[in-house]
């Protein structure tokens, strides 16, 4: 089918960023022709996540990190898909190599910022997200779901977060952070 993975990878890619109504069904197929790949797994738990298939997304999340343990965006987005479902044990484990990773790589501090986030602290995890954001210059679709995250859990608690606006729901009402992360991961492009 593919002459190499990354061709697969590139033509999963378009197939998603093309809004193609079959995305899924391409890189299941670019999966069993390599059933390593990381990158592939990533991506079919991304599109799985956007159809709130979380139990598959979850899975393929999971068989990504099983080939390649440092890929740090897989264990960011496994982290909010596990707050999506209100599943919190397994997060700390999760993150804990991204927390003593380099304070000069991103993940490093969206990791701590999801953890500030278990635990209401929203002030130090906007501040991990700013820090996060300033030196992130790889993947600006992280940041900016990072950012909506915080913009959507957010207080507007002006002198804690300054940069960030209150969004609330149709019914007016905070919306909480599990629908928060619903909500990046239906609006989220790749």
């Amino acid at each position: 089918m593919f002459n190499s993975e990354e061709s697969a990878i590139q033509n999963c890619i378009e197939a998603v960023n093309t809004n193609d109504s079959s995305p899924i069904i391409l890189i299941n197929k670019s999966i069993t022709q390599f059933p390593s790949s990381y990158a592939l797994q990533f991506l079919l738990g991304s599109e799985l996540a956007e159809q709130n298939n979380f139990v598959e997304a979850k899975s393929a999340f999971l068989s990504a990190l099983k080939f390649n343990n440092e890929f740090g965006i897989a264990r960011i987005q496994l982290a909010m898909l596990y707050i999506t479902n209100g599943e919190f044990d397994p997060i700390n484990e999760l993150l804990e190599p991204l927390y003593s990773s380099s304070d000069q790589d991103a993940y490093h501090f969206f990791a701590k910022a999801i953890m500030c986030v278990c635990s209401d602290d929203i002030e130090n995890a906007t501040n991990f997200v700013n820090s996060g954001v300033t030196i992130n210059k790889s993947n600006p679709a992280l940041s900016d779901n990072m950012l909506r995250m915080l913009s959507i859990i957010s207080d507007n608690d002006e002198t804690s977060t300054p940069n960030l606006k209150k969004v609330t729901s149709v019914s007016g009402e905070n919306e909480s952070i599990q629908s928060a992360l619903l909500d990046i991961y239906n609006k989220q492009a790749n």
